[in-house]
């Protein structure tokens, strides 16, 4: 399946889409959740608890998850 929250600036694609990962990640733990940001402000990341990550970590992460 695939979604994709689009809108214009400050709309809040960034805090709904947080939302709804948050709520398919923990209401289906058995499934692989893949969020996307095109943002080059990568917001969708930081909300996810993504701070500061170096591109070489974000393999690492990717790998983990």
């Amino acid at each position: 399946m695939r979604i994709a929250f689009i809108g214009k600036g400050g709309s809040g694609k960034s805090t709904v889409s947080t939302l709804f990962v948050d709520y398919l990640s923990k209401n289906f733990p058995e499934k692989i959740i893949l969020a996307v940001d095109a943002d080059l402000n990568i917001h969708l990341a930081r909300y996810l608890g993504f701070i500061n990550i170096k591109e070489e970590n974000f393999y690492l992460i990717m790998k983990i998850s």
